[in-house]
């Protein structure tokens, strides 16, 4: 099973790919039954799986940037005068 193969999607590279393997579904009515377009799936599959694992990476960047900005928040309201109270020893 493939992700959404509209162009829109993804990139012009897989564009292509995707492109040649819908044409060879759409011209080999009957052997593709039988493998002739596998090759052409292999490489989209492959160019699929490379821009899913960029899409992952640059997710959980962008999620680690906002948990180290969350933290940096937390520490800045502990940080302010109206907890110093907290700290005192009296």
């Amino acid at each position: 099973m493939h992700t959404d193969l509209s162009a829109h999607l993804h990139t012009e590279e897989c564009n292509k790919f995707i492109y040649a393997y819908k044409k060879c579904m759409e011209n080999n009515f009957f052997s593709k039954f039988f493998g002739h377009c596998d090759r052409h799936e292999h490489w989209m599959s492959k160019c699929l799986k490379k821009e899913r694992l960029a899409r992952r990476k640059a997710n959980a960047d962008r999620a680690k940037a906002k948990s180290v900005q969350r933290q940096s928040n937390i520490v800045s309201i502990f940080d302010d005068e109206r907890w110093k109270f907290l700290d005192s020893d009296d």
